[in-house]
C-alpha cells in the first residue's frame, strides 16, 4: 500500500496540530494520490509538504505512518479474543 493505510492518522494529527479538516484533507489526499500514481511512499509524499513538515516534523510523520502505531494493540486484542499465537499468514 506504500503506506496509504496511515492517511487517516496523518489527517487526524494535522487537525490536532491546527489545520482545518479541509486543509488537512487536501494535504493527505494530494500525497495519497501522488504516492499511488507514482508508486512512491506515502510518508515521503507527506514530507514534501512544507506546512505538514513544519507541523509534524520528520519524527511525527514517521510516527503517524509507522507500523508500530497501527499494530500497538495487537497483543491486547489477541488476549481479549483468547488467541494464543498470531497466525503466521497474518504477518503478525
Amino acid at each position: 500500500t506504500n503506506g496509504l493505510f496511515a492517511s487517516g492518522t496523518v489527517l487526524t494529527m494535522l487537525v490536532e496540530k491546527g489545520l482545518s479538516r479541509d486543509e488537512a484533507y487536501d494535504v493527505v489526499q494530494s500525497a495519497a494520490m501522488t504516492a499511488r500514481k507514482n508508486g512512491t511512499g506515502f510518508a515521503d509524499e507527506v514530507a514534501k509538504n512544507a506546512r505538514t513538515l513544519e507541523l509534524l516534523g520528520e519524527e511525527g510523520i514517521a510516527e503517524a505512518t509507522g507500523l508500530e502505531r497501527h499494530f500497538a494493540s495487537t497483543e491486547a486484542i489477541y488476549e481479549r479474543l483468547e488467541i494464543r499465537e498470531p497466525r503466521k499468514e497474518c504477518g503478525a
